[in-house]
Order: structure tokens, then C-alpha cells, then sequence
């Protein structure tokens, strides 16, 4: 990992340029020169006994005081003044749990171990190489040790920064070597290898711009909405009426209004997965949903076959029935906004990483749960009154289209059901 990282650092245009990026031409020309150099000049059997036989031309070697016969220089870049040279250390740390006198005894030790006149004795024993660079302006330390050397050095550290809970160094760094060997010593081609770089941590989404999935998906979007708003313009027509006295008109502008709800919570899905849009996704789906569903139950429960007492009651009090309704809407919402939601990573081996949003704990899940099933009630409901009303001369043709759009809406909320269960990868 050392060797790879700081050999890709070295190849640099400037000393003061940062790490290139792995889908560079900076990294491309990196591997290049490292497989021509593998190919013509590379001893495959090398080991540490050469090393202290002093049978090489030249070695790359960790500074040690050990080789003090041997000439020592930085490593050489594609350009003049260009280098690279990996660096390491300590980690040192305090227990929590120790008694306050130690933590003070302790810092008072590490003070005088990080304090310059600490390294300065050891450099001048050539023990260390300092971190400090100030170091090596100190006229004492250069006439015992090659200031201008160790200056010369353009130091680039280990990725360490990378790891979190879901990535483990030792991992990346074995994926980061296997994959640049795939081209060192295997057949695939350079392009290859640098994507499946860049892959081991990119995380992918679906954006309008940079993914023909997401084109194609706003363009059938586009389309269907188009489609769907300028046939609610039908409704007005006197030749259609009679298809669609189910709904009245104030409930044909509900029935629409979930449908805008629902499609705005389509284009939230393109981006960045951010935890807003985690919290957003869930009460768009179900207001809209229940935007849509309202007007059919509550019609179709009052065009019941037999008079009760429920449809008699609703029928009367119209607006009361849809304030109810809405404030019930108003406290799914506040008890969604409560739901403890993350943003999780999901790493895919030889594939495209992904974000998702997942539920916290048990609470969340449950509320998520009883908001499936509250929908699934209402599918029912709906399936079970168009059951008794189907052969209702009235509204037969809006009961069979009902039927349909119903029996469309449980396939899909089937087919998502799965689909929350298992990942799928392309």
C-alpha cells in the first residue's frame, strides 16, 4: 500500500499538487511507468538478505539508521522536484478511566517526548526522523545529519482517514493492491483498474445528469404526468360526464393533488441520499397515497348497496368527514418526523456502492409497519365495497376502472414489498 501510494504521489506535475484522483491521467501515467519499471528492471525475487548483502544497484527502504553505508536519496518522480515518500507513526492515547494524577504524569511524559528539544536529541543520534520541520533549520543538526536530504522529503500518508465503522483499513488497502494488480500482473486493462478504484469507496446515485437511468426516468415521468393532468381536463368535458359522476369536483382536485404529492416524492428520489429526504420519502408516500385513496372510499362507501347507518352519516357531513380525515393525515405526519432514521452505507464488492435509508429501532419500525398495514386496510376496504358494488348500473364503468387501478396498486406494492427485502445489484 506504501509503495503504490507513494509511487502515485510521486508522479505529480507539481511538488505542490495534491494526491491525484485514481480516475486520473496524473494515476494513469503512474501505473504505466510502475508496470514498465516491474517489466524491465524489477527483480521479482528481492529480499531483505540482499539488502544487507548489498547485492542491488538500488532499493526503496524505510529510513533506518541500519544502512548508514548506503547512499540515501529520495525517490525519484516523473518530473524534476517531484518525489514522494510515505510516512508513519504512533498513536498514543490516554485512558479515560485512569485517575487524574496519571493523566497528569502522562501528559507531563508526552510533552517533553513531542517538545523539539526531545527530537532534536534524537535526530542528532539519528534515532528519528522529526515531524517538526524546523528541525532541520537548526544549524547543530546540520552539521551532524543531511538537512537538504531530509527536507527534500514530500511526505503522503497511509489513507487512515478513511476509516470508519464500515470500512476497515486492512480491507481497503487489501482491495486498493488486489485491484492495481489486476493490471500489474493480470490481463485487465488500465481503464478498468482505475474505476474499480475509484468504485471501492464512490457512492452512486441516480442523478439526471450524469446517469442515462435517470434520464430515461424523468422523461417517463415527464411523460406520464403530462399525460395524467391533461386527462383531468376531461372531467369539464359535458360528452364524458357520464363516465365519472363517482367523484365530484372537489374530489377530483383532492384525487389530484395526491397525485402531484406522489410525483414530487419521485423527484426527491433522484440526488444524494440526505437524511432529510429520508424523513420527506415517507410522508409524501403515504399523504399522497391517502390524497388518492380518500375520494373512492368515501364515495364508494356512499353509494353502498344497502343504506347503514355509516353512509348515511358521511353523506351529511362531507366536510366533516374529510377534516377528520385530515387531521388524522396531520398526526401520521408529526409521528413520522419522530422516527429515528440514519443514513446507511452499503458497500457492494466488484460493484456500485450505494446509500439507503434505514430505521433506527424498534419504535420506528413498528410505526413504518402500522403505516404499510393502515394502507393495505384501505386497499382492502376499497377492493371489498367495489366487490359489492360491481354490478351498480350508476357507476359501473368507474367501478371497473376502480377495480383496475386498485388490483395495479396491490401488484406493485407487492412487488415493492419484496424488493425492500432483498438488495439487487446490476
Amino acid at each position: 500500500m506504501c509503495s503504490l501510494y507513494e509511487f502515485i504521489f510521486s508522479c505529480r506535475d507539481s511538488k505542490n499538487d495534491p494526491f491525484p484522483k485514481f480516475n486520473s491521467l496524473t494515476t494513469t501515467k503512474a501505473l504505466h511507468m510502475m508496470k514498465k519499471i516491474k517489466n524491465e528492471l524489477s527483480l521479482e525475487s528481492f529480499t531483505v538478505e540482499n539488502l544487507l548483502n548489498g547485492k542491488f544497484i538500488f532499493a526503496k527502504i524505510w529510513i533506518n539508521n541500519k544502512y548508514t553505508k548506503y547512499k540515501l536519496s529520495s525517490l525519484p518522480g516523473l518530473k524534476k522536484g517531484v518525489s514522494g515518500s510515505t510516512v508513519g507513526g504512533y498513536n498514543i492515547g490516554i485512558s479515560k478511566y485512569s485517575k487524574e494524577c496519571k493523566r497528569n504524569a502522562t501528559l507531563q511524559v508526552l510533552s517533553y517526548i513531542t517538545s523539539k528539544e526531545s527530537h532534536k536529541k534524537y535526530v542528532l543520534k539519528e534515532y528519528i526522523f522529526s515531524s517538526i520541520p524546523s528541525i532541520y533549520d537548526d544549524e547543530e543538526v546540520c552539521s551532524s545529519v543531511d538537512c537538504e536530504f531530509y527536507k527534500s522529503f514530500q511526505p503522503i500518508s497511509r489513507p487512515v482517514n478513511i476509516i470508519n465503522e464500515k470500512i476497515i483499513y486492512d480491507n481497503y488497502s487489501s482491495k486498493f493492491r488486489n485491484t492495481i494488480y489486476k493490471y500489474l500482473y493480470g490481463n485487465s486493462s488500465i481503464d478498468e483498474v482505475l474505476q474499480e478504484l475509484v468504485d471501492i469507496l464512490k457512492f452512486y446515485n441516480v442523478s439526471i445528469n450524469s446517469s442515462y437511468v435517470g434520464k430515461i426516468t424523468i422523461i417517463i415521468l415527464t411523460v406520464v404526468f403530462i399525460f395524467i393532468m391533461s386527462s383531468s381536463m376531461i372531467i369539464n368535458f359535458k360528452k364524458y360526464k357520464q363516465y365519472f359522476t363517482l367523484l365530484s369536483y372537489d374530489f377530483w382536485i383532492i384525487f389530484f393533488i395526491g397525485i402531484l404529492i406522489l410525483f414530487v416524492l419521485c423527484g426527491i428520489e433522484f440526488g444524494e441520499v440526505q437524511i432529510i429526504k429520508c424523513k420527506m420519502k415517507p410522508i409524501l408516500l403515504f399523504i399522497g397515497n391517502m390524497f388518492c385513496l380518500f375520494p373512492f372510499i368515501y364515495e364508494l362507501l356512499i353509494y353502498f348497496p344497502e343504506e347503514i347507518e355509516i353512509s348515511v352519516w358521511l353523506d351529511k357531513h362531507r366536510f366533516i368527514t374529510f377534516l377528520i380525515y385530515f387531521f388524522i393525515n396531520v398526526i401520521v405526519t408529526i409521528s413520522l418526523l419522530l422516527v429515528p432514521l440514519r443514513v446507511e452505507e452499503l458497500f457492494i464488492d466488484n460493484g456500485k456502492n450505494f446509500k439507503y435509508c434505514k430505521i433506527d429501532n424498534t419504535m420506528g419500525l413498528t410505526l413504518n409497519t402500522t403505516l404499510y398495514a393502515l394502507y393495505i386496510i384501505n386497499l382492502l376496504v376499497i377492493v371489498f365495497i367495489i366487490f359489492l358494488e360491481w354490478n351498480i348500473q350508476e357507476t359501473f364503468i368507474e367501478i371497473k376502472l376502480i377495480a383496475f387501478t386498485t388490483y395495479t396498486i396491490v401488484l406493485v406494492f407487492i412487488i415493492l414489498a419484496v424488493l425492500n427485502f432483498f438488495y439487487i445489484s446490476f
